[in-house]
């Protein structure tokens, strides 16, 4: 089995230990869920380790510029060695604008950056079809945040 961890490096969005409690919970079950869809020859199954740091806007800006350059904060970036930036600000301003809680839209990053390790793409809009309809299939079978 692999290693998760999460780690909180963020303060624009409060989050309870609950939540944490709960990500850590079903993290597991997201990644074997993931890994059931994977593609054969995707990072997914080469990495001991995956890392889900929590960051803030600033920091997601500067790693978009980095890494994609591209300005702007993001929701997720999926490293290949298995490291996923999720920025909770974003979840904040997405979740409002689709009714969503924002547990959910979090939750929907880190399994979205999962699904990149996986094999899966969303650069073009069938390959990004098939990667939301994976995304929003795991997220319906795991057990709510409450």
């Amino acid at each position: 089995m692999i290693g998760i961890d999460l780690q909180n490096h963020q303060t624009e969005v409060p989050l309870s230990a609950s939540f944490f409690r709960w990500v850590e919970s079903i993290l597991p079950l997201a990644y074997q869920a993931v890994v059931a869809v994977s593609l054969p020859s995707a990072v997914i199954h080469e990495i001991s380790m995956l890392d889900i740091a929590l960051i803030d806007q600033a920091a997601s800006d500067q790693a978009h510029r980095q890494f994609m350059d591209i300005p702007g904060a993001t929701d997720v970036i999926t490293f290949p060695y298995g490291e996923l930036l999720v920025c909770p600000a974003v979840a904040v301003q997405q979740a409002a604008e689709h009714n969503e809680p924002l547990w959910r839209e979090i939750f929907r990053y880190i399994v979205h950056g999962m699904l990149h390790l996986a094999g899966f793409d969303d650069l073009n809009p069938n390959d990004a079809e098939i990667m939301h309809q994976q995304q929003e299939d795991i997220i319906r079978a795991l057990p709510p945040f409450q």
